[in-house]
């Protein structure tokens, strides 16, 4: 139902598309075939998710090619082909609008890009159908019948906030505040999840529940009809678009503590604060971006002469940036040598060696890396560094701090700021603390840009996988916390929705009032 609603809206808007847009059949079939290649040759990700998830992203990527029948025109392949793209679950997997050229043409199959001419071409496209992708999409959005707040939370979906539906047709309303999700289009919302969103969000967002070993959305966009429970009363109702109106009155912890209003200076991106109670070095950041060393400055300047017992770097949230930030502020507060494994793998073919030597010129493959068999996934042959020590040294006056630093992160902490997080397991004075991502994470690599023949589709992929001290499977995807530590229902919509929006969730009385990972960590003997 839904993909035929989507095949029909998108044939409505493709037909007044300017004529010069085009792209025959055949050059379709030939770009995705292409596409499929890049993934197989290149993607690292493969074994591993097929192999602890059952996920094979070659094969769900392969269903898509038969929709190509019911397509014409070059903006609906590009949005095909960003379906195909989002199925890799790869969090670095995105459509790209950055071109460049390089002295070599870069091997790919059959093909070379990133010319002149090719750049031109697609920025010209770009903006002719820019207008006609905004208006698709805001068709699809307005079928989107509930303002959503929803978020997955210890294997169901639950949708905050207060809430009333109103019968079309004699008036009757019910209102409910906070509900869980159980069935979507008549269908138990996992199964529904499986079936209808993967390809439709964007890949960070599809994440794997270990426990319950299935993926799952942190967030969903709910369909035509769905079932629900009222969380207070266990009432279930069902409703749909045709028969119920909605309206969204307002979240349902409105009332606000004045005393913990925000205040001081807004911690939005970052801060760096000190807590004479319980000697806290409290760090936040949202990214990892700080190329004028702001935060590692400030760590430095914020403990000067004060008695520290406990670091807390909260990574909970961070979007990434560059693993140097991190680098930075943990050489401004450790006193011993940092010591890790770091092996950071790729495929071992030989488009895998050539990209490497056109666009990594300072890697030697014949010193610096090995080909070498990996038995936990399935066989795979690998291309793994040969020196993996890495050692971060301690800035010349840091802190010379030899307790616990405590890691925080969440279900949203993302690249480099996973990257911090990953190694935890590998370094005694680091502990990482919180709730997995379900992502595959750990240390990485920056994206590695492609681009299709005929339609100019331009996309990244993560090439390399994180094998550093992996010793099972599950090991693989580096994201699962040393201590794993989740929310109850209600300590979950206080600190990532009501208490959000009002309060700064960094600050001192939030974090020891109302912060359920702070508090844990508080309690924490080292």
């Amino acid at each position: 139902m839904k993909h035929t609603l989507l095949f029909i809206l998108a044939l409505s808007f493709s037909l007044s598309l300017p004529a010069q847009t085009t792209i025959s059949k055949a050059e379709m079939y030939e770009d995705f075939d292409q596409f499929v290649e890049i993934i197989k040759t290149y993607n690292a990700q493969i074994e591993a998710r097929k192999l602890l998830t059952g996920y094979d992203m070659v094969a769900e990527i392969q269903k898509e090619r038969a929709k190509i029948n019911q397509i014409d025109y070059w903006w609906q392949f590009r949005m095909l082909m960003g379906r195909c793209l989002t199925k890799t679950l790869d969090v670095h997997a995105h459509e790209c609008l950055s071109y460049y050229n390089v002295s070599e043409s870069r091997y790919a199959p059959g093909q070379s890009f990133y010319d002149s001419s090719s750049i031109l071409y697609l920025n010209k496209l770009i903006k002719e159908n820019h207008s006609y992708y905004n208006k698709f999409w805001d068709s699809i959005y307005k079928r989107n019948w509930l303002l959503t707040m929803n978020f997955y939370l210890n294997g169901n979906y639950f949708e905050f906030g207060t809430y009333q539906f109103i019968n079309r047709y004699n008036k009757d309303t019910v209102k409910l505040v906070n509900f869980e999700i159980l069935e979507c289009d008549g269908v138990p919302v996992n199964k529904w999840f499986d079936d209808e969103m993967i390809g439709y969000l964007d890949a960070a967002n599809v994440s794997w529940d270990y426990d319950k070993g299935h993926y799952y959305g942190k967030y969903i966009f709910l369909p035509h009809k769905i079932k629900i429970r009222d969380i207070e009363n266990k009432v279930e109702y069902v409703f749909d678009k045709d028969s119920f109106n909605i309206i969204m009155n307002g979240c349902p912890y409105a009332e606000i503590p004045k005393k913990i209003e925000k205040h001081q200076e807004s911690s939005h991106d970052r801060a760096v604060r000190y807590f004479k109670k319980g000697h806290v070095l409290y760090i936040y950041t949202k990214f990892m971006f700080d190329p004028e060393n702001h935060v590692a400055d400030s760590i430095k300047l914020v403990s000067r002469n004060k008695r520290i017992d406990k670091v807390v770097i909260d990574v909970r949230g961070n979007r990434g940036g560059g693993d140097q930030m991190w680098v930075n502020m943990l050489s401004a507060i450790i006193r011993d040598t940092l010591k890790w494994n770091y092996c950071l793998c790729f495929n071992d073919n030989e488009q895998v060696r050539h990209f490497i030597k056109t666009e990594c010129p300072h890697i030697s493959l014949d010193s610096d890396y090995k080909s070498a068999v990996y038995p936990l996934l399935g066989g795979k042959c690998v291309l793994m560094p040969v020196d993996t020590e890495y050692m971060l040294v301690p800035d010349s006056n840091s802190l010379a701090y030899t307790g616990k630093i405590y890691l925080l992160q969440d279900a949203k902490t993302y690249s480099s700021g996973h990257s911090l997080t990953s190694i935890a397991r590998m370094i005694p004075q680091l502990v990482s603390v919180g709730m997995p991502t379900g992502n595959l994470a750990g240390l990485g690599f920056n994206p590695w840009l492609f681009q299709l023949k005929n339609s100019k589709f331009t996309f990244s992929i993560e090439t390399g996988i994180d094998l550093s001290g992996v010793k099972t499977l599950e090991d693989v995807f580096q994201d699962r916390p040393e201590i794993e530590v989740y929310p109850t229902f209600d300590e979950y919509i206080k600190y990532y929705h009501s208490y959000n929006y009002y309060f700064d969730t960094h600050d001192k009385e939030f974090l020891y009032n109302y912060d359920y990972l702070f508090k844990y960590i508080m309690n924490l003997k080292d």
